[in-house]
């Protein structure tokens, strides 16, 4: 038997907090008085918990009337959370289509006012839609989306995180990505702790055992299964003491140890006939009989009762699973004809169970045509809104106009200065030229020259010395050669791109896979100065960007991380949520000796300074200016902060795909 996996993604979105009933019925009273739309969401939110737990007709009720109230008063805030806080309902009860509907209605109104917390929340639902579609690499990418909202909202919501982190672990074990999946319930873990949650520790530890006993670690499943054991029994957490008894005898039966098995079994039915849980009890009673594996005429006896009991509180899933059983018993005892007339029982059942989800369905499509009603109100109101911009853009475009009727005859008298300070500027730029070409020649003069003077006079000393000393001077030769390539590499990038007509060759590339590639150019020089580099780029994030831009914007900002970090230091690249949703804010961090003040001011200017490395490395200023060009050249932008002795950190921010 598999270990089956008893925590499902709906639990995760179910809404937790039961709502007293005169908390309630106080909201109720309050809205009748509510003037502003803040305060009517605040309390059609309590109203919703409540009629999540006990009323799903008054749910649709109360939402009807606070979109309708909202819509009115173009409240896109209150819209937006109104239909996520629907699809997480909905998503809860089963009915997928409709709550995919509403998820997206929220998330696009969200996202029109950059209301990141429903954002998130929006991501996150729809996430756990993909899971239960089975579509979960999507689910992985929406889920790590409403992660990165969460983890940068000024007040970042701990428990919030650690449920994403469940998602996020229960999603890449659907994947088979045990590692990806033990890395996030770690996470969990670690802020569990931290805020002192045992409910969510008692649960993620479940998990991991479930996980471990996919793969068929059972000595591993069983430590972790304990673990939650120990934790829900402190808490007095049935349901998750009966979850884990069931696991734990799963293990025993993979074991081949059906004694130990009923143990559990027994453990765990004890628990649901205790607190009346129905679902469960049948579970258990179907696990032990399985475990114990008793002749035929007593197996069949059991079955009855429980389809006898199953069949009196309509739970027409363990019908069927009870059906299933019988037929199987029959077939493998030669009993033909009773497994032929279950197997058209069955038959029945599924079609009573697919009318009723046709019926479901329809009611579905007549809701999300509602729904696609309200998106296109709430369209047809940001047009209204945009055409009252364009109004109160005439009305300041024409102010603007007479204001310059106003003082065109001040811009006359003043067009014979502004011409001088125009031509003025023409010189200043044309100087500059000229000393960025006086520059380069010196750079090719000093910084090439000098090196690969050095190189001639390093290769006739190998020639000359022993094996020690050649090995050492064949090193200084790498480290000369590397920063004459740099240099040369970084001249020749710049004459690019002072040339008119050069164009961008924009495509499509994996940024963790082309970062590796450049990273690879640097292992014999941080080696020499044992720097620790660690890169926790997102596997996932694509780029849509000059390739060779790319490499050379990576290349240059590792060599100036290495180049300024101390023997034995840490560098690590990265990426974090930028302003603009289209673009990815990448980072790359070093704990080196830092950068002075007056330094920082004018780092990205045409100066050309270089500033020589902690091991004498050289440079000729060019690449930072280089990174700022093809930064800039794509809308993007690049900044560093950095603090003297304690190191620096450069971003710099691009479109992904």
């Amino acid at each position: 038997m598999k270990l089956r996996l008893l925590s499902t993604f709906f639990l995760l979105f179910a809404f937790t907090i039961v709502i007293a009933q005169n908390e309630y019925n106080e909201a109720l009273v309050k809205l009748k008085s509510a003037t502003t739309n803040e305060e009517k969401l605040d309390l059609y939110t309590i109203i919703f918990r409540h009629c999540a737990q006990n009323s799903i007709d008054s749910l649709d009720y109360y939402s009807n009337n606070a979109l309708e109230e909202f819509k009115k008063d173009n409240y896109i805030a209150g819209i937006s959370e109104i239909n996520v806080n629907l699809a997480v309902t909905n998503n809860h009860i089963g009915k997928i289509k409709l709550a995919e509907t509403q998820a997206l209605a929220g998330l696009e109104a969200a996202k029109s006012i950059n209301y990141l917390s429903v954002t998130g929340k929006a991501y996150s639902v729809l996430g756990v839609i993909h899971a239960k579609k089975g579509e979960y690499t999507e689910a992985n990418r929406l889920v790590f989306k409403a992660l990165s909202i969460f983890q940068n909202e000024a007040k970042v919501d701990t428990i919030k995180l650690i449920s994403t982190y469940i998602k996020l672990g229960l999603i890449n074990n659907k994947l088979n990505l045990w590692d990806n999946s033990m890395m996030y319930y770690n996470e969990g873990i670690f802020l569990s702790n931290k805020v002192n949650s045992s409910d969510n520790l008692a649960y993620i530890y479940t998990n991991i055992g479930v996980m471990f006993g996919k793969i068929q670690n059972l000595d591993s499943a069983q430590f972790y299964l304990n673990k939650s054991l120990e934790i829900s029994e402190k808490n007095n957490d049935k349901y998750t003491k009966l979850l884990n008894y069931n696991n734990l005898g799963n293990i025993e039966l993979q074991r081949a140890n059906p004694k130990k098995a009923i143990e559990y079994y027994n453990k765990s039915l004890k628990i649901a006939e205790e607190t009346n849980n129905q679902e469960e009890t049948i579970r258990a009673k179907l696990n032990i009989l399985e475990a114990s594996n008793p002749p035929f005429k007593n197996s069949i006896d059991s079955l009855n009762k429980l389809l006898e009991l199953v069949k009196n509180k309509e739970l027409n899933y363990f019908v069927q699973e009870i059906l299933y059983v019988k037929m199987d018993l029959n077939v493998a005892n030669g009993n033909y004809k009773d497994a032929f007339e279950i197997q058209q029982e069955i038959l029945t059942i599924d079609d009573s169970l697919r009318q009723l989800q046709d019926k479901q369905e329809i009611e579905e499509v007549k809701t999300i045509h509602e729904v696609e009603q309200a998106k296109a109100a709430l369209h047809e109101m940001e047009e209204l809104r945009e055409r009252e911009k364009d109004v109160k853009n005439t009305i300041i475009v024409f102010l603007i106009l007479v204001f310059l009727a106003a003082v065109s005859l001040l811009f006359v008298l003043k067009r014979k200065n502004e011409i001088h300070k125009k031509l003025l500027q023409r010189e200043i730029e044309l100087q500059r030229l000229d000393d960025s070409k006086n520059r380069l020649f010196s750079i090719l003069g000093h910084d090439l020259r000098g090196p690969i003077g050095n190189m001639m006079s390093l290769i006739e000393l190998t020639k000359m010395k022993d094996c020690d000393e050649r090995n050492h001077y064949l090193e200084l030769l790498t480290t000369i050669s590397s920063t004459v390539y740099e240099t040369l590499n970084n001249i020749l990038e710049w004459g690019k791109s002072q040339m008119k007509g050069e164009s961008l060759s924009l495509e499509s590339f994996n940024a963790f896979n082309e970062t590796i590639v450049c990273l690879g150019l640097y292992s014999d020089a941080l080696r020499r100065k044992k720097i620790d580099l660690r890169t926790t780029i997102d596997a996932t994030i694509d780029l849509h960007f000059d390739l060779n831009h790319y490499h050379l914007i990576i290349r240059n900002l590792v060599s100036n991380a290495i180049k300024f970090s101390k023997e034995s230091g840490s560098i690590e690249i990265g990426t974090t949520l930028s302003d603009n949703p289209e673009f990815i804010t990448f980072y790359i961090k070093d704990n080196g000796i830092g950068i002075k003040p007056a330094k920082l001011k004018t780092i990205f200017e045409d100066n050309w300074e270089s500033t020589d490395g902690t091991a004498d490395e050289k440079g000729s200023g060019l690449g930072l200016l280089l990174c700022k060009t093809y930064v800039e050249e794509c809308g993007g932008k690049i900044w560093v902060e950095s603090k003297l002795y304690e190191g620096s950190t450069f971003y710099f921010s691009i479109k992904h795909s």
